[in-house]
C-alpha cells in the first residue's frame, strides 16, 4: 500500500480510507513522505537552527553570515550576485550579510578591475581566524547529522539533492527569463 496524507491506496489503485496517526510527529513523517519540497524546507531549518545553537552562538555570527563568510573563503574573490546566485538567497539577506561581515572586518571589498559595476568581496586575515575558530564545530554538527547515514545513503543523497538542485535551478531561470524582470522574494 502506498501511503498519502490523505488517502491510502492498495497496488491497484483502489482507495482505502486510512486511520491517520493521532501524534504529531507521526502525521508529519507522513506529510513529509508527500511534501519533498517542504520537508527538505524544515530540514534546512533544522540544521540551521541547530547549526547556530551548537556554533555560531558563540561566533556572533547569523546562520547567513557564516554562509557568506565561507563560501567567500572556498570561492572567493566573488560579486555580490555570486553570493545571490550560489546560496539562492535575495538580494537584501546577501547586502546585508556583507555589509555585517565588512563592518565585522571578515570581509574587505575592492573595485573589480574586470567590471566596475560590480565590487569584489574577499575574506581578510581576521575572517580567516574567525572561520578557523569556526570550523572544528561546524564540521562536528555536520557530522552529528551525517552519523545517521551509511556512506552509500550520503552518496545517494548527494547526487539526489544536485539533481533537484539543477531542477530547481533550471524552473527558476525559466520562470525569470519568461518575462520577469524582478526575480521573486525567496
Amino acid at each position: 500500500m502506498i501511503a498519502c496524507m490523505d488517502k491510502t491506496t492498495t497496488a491497484s489503485g483502489e482507495a482505502v480510507s486510512p486511520a491517520l496517526p493521532t501524534d504529531l510527529a507521526a502525521r508529519r513523517e507522513l506529510f513529509f513522505g508527500d511534501n519533498l519540497a517542504f520537508a527538505i524546507m524544515v530540514l534546512s531549518n533544522m540544521i540551521a537552527r541547530n547549526t547556530t545553537a551548537r556554533v555560531l552562538a558563540s561566533a556572533e555570527l547569523t546562520i547567513h553570515e557564516w554562509r557568506t563568510l565561507r563560501l567567500v573563503q572556498i570561492f572567493g574573490p566573488l560579486v555580490a550576485v555570486d553570493i545571490i546566485d550560489t546560496l539562492a538567497m535575495d538580494k537584501t539577506t546577501v547586502s546585508r550579510n556583507i555589509t555585517a561581515l565588512y563592518q565585522h572586518g571578515f570581509l574587505e571589498l575592492h573595485p573589480n578591475p574586470s567590471d566596475r559595476r560590480h565590487t569584489l568581496i574577499s575574506v581578510t586575515p581576521a575572517g580567516a581566524k574567525r572561520i578557523a575558530s569556526i570550523l572544528p564545530a561546524d564540521e562536528e554538527a555536520d557530522a552529528s547529522y551525517e552519523r545517521h547515514l551509511t556512506v552509500t545513503e550520503k552518496r545517494q543523497l548527494s547526487k539526489l539533492l544536485l539533481k533537484l538542485y539543477r531542477g530547481s535551478k533550471q524552473s527558476y531561470d525559466e520562470l525569470t527569463q519568461a518575462g520577469r524582470k524582478r526575480r521573486p522574494r525567496a
